[in-house]
């Protein structure tokens, strides 16, 4: 049997960000995903997954400038310092890590 995760970010979207929680629980999913959830404080964010009391499977981590050839170390060390603090604050067993995975060897540097 296949687990589904809502998206957020493309699902729900008539409806402010923390209340597609709630939503996703009453369409019967019993965890969300999302892409990018860093305008909105983590407290928020658990509280509106706890109210809802649905999983979150999985988020990204900051896009950064895809544009870009040069990356700046030092604006993702603190990039993985706030999904750190996201996961552990919202309770998120999954994180994308492809974007910074090829940086993690110089960001333990950090």
């Amino acid at each position: 049997m296949p687990r589904l995760a809502a998206n957020l970010s493309l699902l729900f979207t008539e409806l402010p960000f923390l209340e597609r929680f709630a939503a996703a629980a009453a369409c019967g999913f019993r965890a969300v995903e999302f892409l990018f959830p860093y305008e909105e404080r983590v407290e928020a964010v658990a509280a509106a997954r706890q109210a809802a009391g649905v999983a979150v499977a999985l988020f990204n981590l900051p896009a950064g400038d895809f544009a870009a050839l040069e990356h700046d170390q030092r604006r993702h060390c603190l990039d993985l310092i706030v999904v750190c603090n996201l996961r552990v604050g919202v309770d998120v067993d999954l994180h994308d890590l492809d974007l910074a995975s090829h940086f993690l060897g110089n960001l333990l540097k950090c």
